[in-house]
């Protein structure tokens, strides 16, 4: 009897189910195509009237997007074929993350089958998993809402946030993550939430060179990120000299993806990495993908990055991480809590 696992992700204001189908980590069928059902509820209507993610009413949409969620992902199969479930444990929005832990918790106990806690951020990375076989070592650039990092990869003993992978951080962002500046711009430029679909929709018939912004640099942690400033240089840029929303979106893209491009390339370099993993929901920018591709190309380094449907907040990014834990024996008791902070 084939095995499924049915894996819960509600870290934000996405609600999303996946079943997959089991296997060795290392099988030779793609996850991807193991994945047999999957399901999402945005919540974008619902937060964009506030301009950002209000964790409240995201934990109430949540509750109530669950049920028909997961019947969705289901299809036509029953509850007695799950064989385990996964949810992300953290981190993220406290609410939001308990309702589908508990949602979690709920369905192992009454199947009587193993509970699973997944790492947001080494979910993202895992989902370069889906569609492709990366080589470790590897370095990886996850770029998010929430999260702007440089991580090692490499294989080493189970551990509870990576399940066979060693994940260590080089680099981070000192204060606002990509896809968080993204958001700010955005919003000074009179574009609705949320901001980065927004600025790379406008940014396509602009100049991006039209305004001089910012890269910071950090000589004591030169992969670490800086992204803070951009929204005063830009409001300062426009108040100067006044360009149009168009360029002025492809300017702030260009900045953007620029500092993430020229500071993984000097990782690389002093890595000696061969593979790049590109990561998280900043990774479905298109400028952001193609330039990373000519990088790599010149660079002689191979590229993976997932289509965008699996860079944003979904369930099916969770499997090969949880098939992971789950080989290693590195499931939860019925007691475990959500983390809003989890280090990876």
């Amino acid at each position: 009897m084939e095995k499924y696992i049915l894996c819960i992700e509600s870290s934000c204001d996405e609600t999303a189910a996946a079943l997959v189908a089991g296997g060795p980590f290392y099988a030779q069928k793609p996850f991807v195509d193991r994945l047999v059902g999957a399901a999402i509820a945005s919540q974008i209507d619902i937060h964009r009237r506030y301009g950002g993610v209000v964790p409240e009413v995201a934990a109430r949409a949540h509750v109530e997007a669950l049920p028909t969620v997961l019947q969705q992902t289901l299809g036509e199969h029953g509850w007695a074929d799950i064989s385990a479930v996964a949810v992300t444990q953290g981190p993220g929005l406290i609410g939001p993350l308990l309702t589908g832990l508990c949602a979690a918790k709920g369905i192992a106990a009454g199947l009587g089958v193993p509970l699973i806690g997944c790492h947001h951020i080494a979910a993202h990375i895992a989902a370069c998993w889906l569609e492709h076989a990366p080589q470790l070592p590897a370095l990886c650039l996850v770029v998010s809402g929430g999260h702007t990092q440089l991580v090692w990869v490499e294989e080493g003993p189970p551990n509870p946030v990576g399940g066979n992978w060693h994940m260590r951080i080089l680099g981070k962002t000192r204060d606002d993550a990509a896809g968080e500046a993204f958001d700010k711009t955005a919003r000074l430029l009179g574009l609705p939430y949320p901001g980065g679909p927004e600025i790379s929709k406008a940014a396509i018939t602009g100049n991006p060179h039209a305004l001089t912004l910012p890269r910071a640099k950090m000589p004591d942690a030169p992969y670490d990120f800086s992204f803070s400033g951009l929204k005063t240089a830009l409001m300062q840029a426009q108040h100067r000299h006044p360009v149009p929303v168009a360029d002025a979106a492809a300017s702030v893209e260009y900045a953007i993806t620029n500092a993430l491009v020229t500071t993984t390339q000097a990782a690389l370099q002093d890595t000696n990495a061969k593979t790049l993993l590109l990561a998280g929901g900043v990774a479905s920018n298109q400028r952001l993908r193609r330039d990373m591709a000519q990088m790599c190309g010149k660079t002689g380094v191979e590229l993976i990055v997932p289509t965008p449907k699996f860079c944003t907040d979904n369930a099916a990014m969770l499997a090969p991480l949880a098939w992971a834990l789950l080989e290693a024996g590195l499931t939860l008791p019925q007691n475990a809590d959500a983390t809003a902070h989890w280090p990876l």
